[in-house]
């Protein structure tokens, strides 16, 4: 390798030519000079001639003279030594030499020639340069800026061109995170379809409420469903299976034994009144069936979104009509309902006189009837359960913490009047 020149110095300027020596009163014919002696590095040579860069004798002022003009060998035809920054490329020892200091040309400082993976970013040529060989940072082996189209796995991504910051994977490609898969998600690595709202809150603690698609029995006949999950209430991982909105018409107890209704309709995929009922194939095909297990259920009643009371079940092995019950019920916003007493505590409640999801303590003509819940709708034998004439399905419950007294609380305008009531499995 030969020496480099410092920032500084400048391409060294030809050797200046040397006059010839005068000629001695000994020249003879053909003689440019004589000096009388035998010493080639002088002014004149031993052929008489006046001694000159390229004359393959290296004279006072010459570093090097190899007798030829080829600037690729270790002597340059000014008679300097090779060295690099000289602006000429030496073969066998320099890549390249263009005379300068600058790294972010074709040619780095040591005259070796720029390429992706030295380190240094070459204007116009590359994005960035981390010198090393990953994909998985952000410059790709090839020296560009990560991209969610370059076809490789690069950056963030969790495959080619998906998953991190590009957009989500679809099944069946790899994961980090369940939020790299558009399924939301991952499974040992891999996007996949969940088979529960709990199976994604527990691959992804900070998953949100919303809608997502499950599929109960995995790799089970039963398809695909879209549904609705509650990630944050009592720990999260709640399936909505079944809702019924105030003032549309239908008969609770018929709908929630009947087929599924409107599931496929997204619109009704949150916690909102809505012009239709939502049931979900979830309870005729997978209720404690077809290797689906639930431990936990819960009934709420909504205003505006929000619950206002709930009643929380366990569900092991039970059947999709007997976890109605108060020897179920593991917890509720109502102290005083463990200890009942009840008349009814049932989903098909007083059908008579069509009064479901019937949570009652006693009966004793219209103005002593109380109790927790009450979803109702024709015929109504007393004025409080239609709530001054509101239309069915009438959705009413205790306001306090305690059982109501019905009438008196609809008089005094005091009744609990929800919006939305909904079932959740877990």
């Amino acid at each position: 390798m030969r020496r480099r020149q410092s920032a500084t110095t400048a391409t060294p300027a030809p050797t200046p030519a040397r006059s010839p020596p005068a000629a001695t009163a000994s020249s003879g014919p053909g003689e440019t000079c004589d000096d009388g002696n035998q010493i080639d590095d002088d002014d004149c040579t031993n052929a008489c001639g006046p001694a000159s860069c390229g004359d393959g004798k290296v004279q006072s002022g010459e570093e090097c003279d190899d007798g030829n003009p080829d600037d690729t060998d270790m002597c340059i035809s000014s008679c300097k030594l090779a060295l690099c920054g000289d602006g000429f490329v030496q073969a066998g020892s320099e890549a390249c030499d263009d005379a300068n200091d600058v790294d972010t040309d074709a040619c780095l400082v040591g005259c070796i020639a720029a390429k992706c993976g030295d380190g240094l970013v070459q204007d116009g040529v590359e994005d960035c340069d981390d010198a090393n060989m990953s994909d998985l940072d952000m410059c790709t082996n090839a020296c560009k800026t990560p991209a969610c189209d370059d076809k490789i796995r690069s950056g963030d991504e969790s495959d080619v061109d998906c998953g991190g910051s590009c957009p989500a994977c679809p099944l069946g490609k790899a994961c980090a995170t369940s939020p790299d898969c558009t399924s939301k998600f991952c499974n040992l690595g891999t996007c996949e379809v969940p088979k529960s709202c709990q199976q994604i809150k527990t691959a992804d603690p900070m998953a949100s409420d919303g809608t997502y698609t499950i599929d109960p029995d995995g790799a089970g006949p039963g398809a695909a469903i879209t549904a609705y999950c509650d990630m944050k209430t009592d720990g999260g991982g709640w399936t909505m299976v079944f809702k019924l909105s105030s003032g549309v018409a239908g008969d609770a107890n018929n709908l929630w034994n009947g087929a599924a209704l409107n599931e496929s309709d997204p619109a009704l995929l949150d916690l909102k009144k809505s012009t239709k009922h939502y049931v979900s194939g979830y309870i005729a095909n997978y209720w404690n069936k077809g290797g689906v297990v639930i431990t936990d259920v819960r009934t709420h009643v909504y205003k505006n979104a929000a619950i206002q009371k709930f009643w929380k079940y366990d569900g092991t092995t039970t059947t999709s009509i007997n976890w109605f019950t108060n020897t179920r019920l593991t917890a509720s916003s109502y102290p005083d309902l463990p200890g009942g007493p009840f008349n009814y505590y049932a989903i098909a409640g007083d059908g008579a006189n069509g009064r479901r999801w019937f949570i009652n303590r006693q009966y004793g003509g219209c103005n002593v009837d109380a109790g927790w819940l009450i979803i109702d709708s024709a015929p109504d034998p007393c004025t409080w359960e239609t709530n001054v004439n509101a239309p069915a399905l009438r959705i009413l419950y205790a306001p306090g913490v305690s059982f109501t007294n019905w009438q008196t609380a609809v008089d005094n305008n005091q009744i609990g009047f929800a919006e939305v009531f909904a079932v959740f499995v877990r």
